[in-house]
């Protein structure tokens, strides 16, 4: 009975080109050729996201979420976090505001006080060390250390004379 239903699944299998024809040949066959003549059936399996599972499940008109807002963001977070993400977005805005306020107090700013605040902390950084002066600049501008030292002009010592050649 195994050996027909062997078979009779080979010959109904696309996969393969057994007809009826061919039945009297693959009885006269042991099962355990006729199970090698079976075409091996890859199984693909698909990684289905969240979204598509239950779209599967019948949640046709699931929506994604909104994003958080900050509160809400730390109210998710776990109890501990919660100072932690309070305090430094403080801190954060503390450094902001005082960067905005002297660039704001910077008399060739020309940029508005709400461009500025759109602007991260580190941009606003690198624009007050553009415009924050370096000290002594003059001194800064001119640097002679590595000239060799002036003669005295006035010296009563007489300089050195022209070496002489050495004629034959």
């Amino acid at each position: 009975m195994e050996k027909e239903k062997l078979v009779g699944d080979l010959i109904a299998n696309e996969s393969t080109q057994w007809t009826e024809d061919d039945r009297e040949t693959l009885m006269s066959l042991n099962e355990d050729a006729l199970e090698k003549m079976a075409p091996v059936v890859e199984i693909v399996v698909e990684k289905l996201t969240p979204v598509q599972v239950a779209a599967q499940n019948g949640a046709a008109d699931l929506k994604p979420k909104a994003p958080l807002n900050l509160d809400q963001y730390i109210s998710n977070a776990p109890p501990e976090i919660q100072p932690v993400l309070r305090q430094g977005i403080a801190t954060y805005n503390a450094t902001k505001d005082s960067l905005i306020t002297a660039l704001m107090a910077n008399e060739r700013n020309t940029m508005k006080k709400e461009f500025l605040g759109s602007k991260d902390n580190e941009e606003l950084q690198a624009i007050l060390n553009l415009c924050t002066p370096v000290e002594n600049e003059a001194d800064a501008r001119f640097d002679y250390s590595g000239q060799a030292p002036i003669a005295n002009v006035a010296s009563d010592e007489e300089p050195l004379g022209l070496p002489t050649t050495l004629s034959a």
